[in-house]
């Protein structure tokens, strides 16, 4: 009984003192998951391909606009704005905002998501190099586009 008992104490502390193997994520592993989940992402595409994404994908770095690689396609709703990307030279993204085909669109329609691109985890980030043209976000937020948009109501 002796014997059992010292084996399954050292075999406890054995364990206990050797690494642990933790499930290994890639570098951009929340872009090869939207991957196999719905097929082809941001990331696939090559120079000149497009893809209307949702605006979430969106996101700020640094002090600058970024797309994640991870972002799918979606369809086109006409509750939520079209968002189109396109892939431009040097791995930048050109951002194509309409509202045309909603009912009653606002200025926070025509918006990008702001928040942290700490969000998407481990993903490949995209710069945006413009958005509807304009390549500062003072430009966009001035443009006709935007300011003849009404002003979103008060919730």
């Amino acid at each position: 009984m002796k014997v059992k008992t010292y084996l399954t104490v050292s075999a406890l502390c054995l364990m206990n003192i050797s690494p642990a193997l933790a499930f290994d994520l890639s570098g951009s592993g929340t872009t090869e998951m939207f991957r196999a989940i719905y097929g082809t992402v941001l990331s696939d595409l090559i120079v000149s391909d497009k893809m209307r994404i949702a605006s979430l994908f969106t996101c700020v770095s640094d002090g600058k606009f970024m797309v994640s690689g991870a972002a799918m396609p979606v369809e086109e709703k006409e509750y939520r704005p079209t968002i189109i990307a396109e892939i431009v030279a040097g791995s930048e993204v050109a951002i194509t905002i309409s509202v045309a085909h909603m009912s009653k669109p606002n200025r926070r329609d025509a918006s990008l998501n702001v928040l942290s691109c700490e969000i998407f985890g481990n993903t490949d980030l995209y710069p945006i190099k413009s958005v509807n043209g304009f390549e500062t976000l003072d430009g966009y937020l001035k443009s006709d586009f935007f300011t003849k948009l009404p002003k979103p109501e008060s919730q």
